[in-house]
């Protein structure tokens, strides 16, 4: 015990390794492991041996004075049926051996009241038992009950149908009602007590070892398995001697008692960090000068970004502030004689004159100015904000004929499915084949370079932006994704990606999504002309990217910290196992 708990602080670190500890503890009890040094001072207990010998001719005057009805043997448990070696003074045995009653529940006759609660799945949860939940028995049908169905004190109740619910176990208290019934989906386990502490009797229940054989053992189809009472007398049972159950239960109680206090402490720590990260991300989001405020998280990168949704929360803040200009502040001090945005605007109007003159380009109405209700935030000097119709030169979307359900071949034509456009990630394998025989005469064919926007499907699906770095040949878009035309020598694409996906663009366009239910929605091509944006000089485009690839590397190498730690943590419970 003394060795375990040494290790307790730094396994619990992490909410993640509290249930395996739990686990641990549960298993090195059954093995023995967790009382090795009680043996030592104790070496004269009564082994187990003569405790099933007592068992065997109790159970005999019982049968005998038919108190109880005698069962049919059981084979003694085989070599190949052990799972571990047994310390000395131990045996095994089978559960039914040690029982004087083992029976599933019966099916009741509810009423909304009575004096007699029936105990159900419900009642019975890994946290504790919970009387509360139960519904009441018809007291008209009372006497079909046999008087060892009433539950007693100490008996095990045993969660016997259902996939999730099936395993869980829990002693019964002392309550007020008199009587107590279980209903059909709970095994009740009742055990001579003078040679068998219930409470140790929970712990082997407990264990992975006992929960593991219930997994290989139960009957039935996947929502209606079944553990069988038949399956359930026939488990073999490490038995220790009495005394030694008793340190078992004390140890294990003890160990789970240091263990939730652990958590406890784990829990606050969790919370008081993700409060710091949100305090420091919200003060870098809205400072008016992100640098003394990232210059001061900086060196806690890795003390308070450890989690994944920190590590989240992180990446979207060097998102918005990447749209607001705020991660170029320095750049634009050293770079003070760019081109404006308006300059550039100026140009892109005059570039889609240029193609409306020579019959390339449809022209369009006149979008309406931004209007300040729809700023979220000031631009930086040099910028301007614009609506996404006035930059760009178009829009369009593919069409959906009907594919296979496979990827295609690589000389075969694909369309896009919506799950290829990630949040500024393109997965070109994300698309279904056309059958044999198509031939592309559209122009909605995927290119370096393009800017993705979803238009449909699932809420949360609809409005993804993403720029597409790699691709394939003969893949197509599909009539729920719309691609952005733009001049790239004008607009650097990266950057539009990240402007449409992020700020003001992302609020705007999760604003115009329409539909009758949230599992189909979409957003009009003529709304997406209306996203409001806030342009950066050209050259600033660029450095914005190069500067969120240099910070999401920074987060990458933050989440792969965090993995390798988990995985440490991982091995050193299977070591401290190996060692106890």
């Amino acid at each position: 015990m003394t060795h375990l708990l040494q290790y307790f602080p730094q396994l619990s670190l992490r909410p993640e390794n509290l249930p395996e500890l739990r686990s641990l503890i549960l298993q090195l009890a059954v093995e023995g492991k967790l009382t090795a040094e009680w043996r030592k001072a104790n070496p004269d207990v009564e082994p187990a041996a003569e405790l099933l010998a007592r068992i065997e001719a109790e159970k005999a005057a019982l049968v005998k004075a038919k108190q109880i009805k005698k069962s049919k043997p059981l084979p003694p448990v085989r070599a190949e049926e052990v799972p571990f070696e047994l310390p000395e003074g131990w045996a095994w045995c089978r559960l039914e051996s040690l029982s004087t009653y083992i029976q599933r529940g019966k099916s009741p006759k509810y009423v909304d009241n009575s004096n007699i609660p029936i105990v159900s799945q419900k009642c019975v949860q890994w946290d504790g038992f919970d009387l509360s939940k139960a519904r009441f028995l018809n007291e008209d049908v009372l006497d079909k009950y046999q008087p060892e169905r009433f539950l007693k004190e100490g008996d095990l109740l045993w969660n016997s149908t259902g996939n999730g619910t099936v395993g869980r176990t829990n002693l019964f208290p002392s309550v007020t009602y008199s009587k107590v019934v279980a209903d059909s989906h709970v095994t009740v386990v009742r055990v001579f007590k003078k040679e068998v502490l219930p409470e140790y009797l929970w712990v082997y229940t407990a264990s992975p070892y006992v929960q593991r054989q219930i997994e290989d053992r139960v009957s039935g189809s996947t929502k209606q398995t079944e553990l069988n009472t038949s399956t359930v007398k026939e488990l073999e049972f490490p038995l220790p001697p009495l005394p030694e159950q008793q340190a078992i239960v004390q140890t294990v109680d003890a160990l789970l008692q240091e263990l939730d206090q652990l958590q406890q402490r784990t829990e606050t720590r969790l919370h008081l960090k993700a409060d710091y990260a949100t305090a420091a991300l919200r003060r870098l989001t809205t400072a008016p000068a992100v640098g003394p405020a990232w210059k001061a998280l900086a060196p806690y990168f890795h003390t308070f970004f450890d989690e994944t949704g920190n590590v989240q929360s992180l990446r979207a803040a060097i998102l918005q502030l990447a749209v607001q200009g705020k991660l170029t502040a320095h750049w634009r001090k050293a770079h003070p004689d760019v081109e404006p945005a308006t300059e550039l605007l100026s140009r892109i109007q005059a570039e889609k004159a240029a193609l409306v003159k020579a019959k390339k380009i449809r022209k369009e109405k006149p979008l309406p100015p931004v209007d300040m209700d729809e700023v979220p935030f000031a631009v930086p000097e040099g910028w301007v904000w614009c609506r996404l119709g006035e930059i760009s030169t178009g829009t369009e979307a593919g069409k959906s004929p009907r594919c296979l359900n496979r990827v295609a071949e690589e000389d075969e034509w694909g369309v896009l499915k919506t799950t290829a456009i990630q949040d500024q990630l393109f997965i070109p394998s994300e698309h279904k084949a056309f059958p044999q025989g198509f031939k592309n005469g559209s122009l909605s064919e995927v290119e370096v370079g393009d800017v993705l926007i979803t238009r449909a499907g699932p809420y949360n699906r609809v409005g993804i932006v993403a720029y597409v770095q790699s691709t394939r040949r003969k893949l197509l878009l599909s009539d729920k994704i719309v691609r952005i035309n733009f001049e790239k020598s004008l607009i650097h694409p990266p950057f539009l990606s990240l402007a449409l996906g992020n700020g003001a663009s992302k609020i705007f366009l999760d604003e115009k999504k329409s539909g009758m239910a949230k599992s189909q929605v979409n957003i009009s091509q003529s709304n997406m002309k209306l996203t409001p944006l806030a342009l950066p000089p050209l050259p600033e485009q660029h450095a914005i990217v190069q500067a969120v690839e240099e910070l999401l590397g920074l987060c990458t190498a933050l989440e792969e910290a965090a993995g390798r730690r988990d995985v440490v943590l991982g091995d050193w419970v299977r070591a401290v196992v190996a060692g106890v």
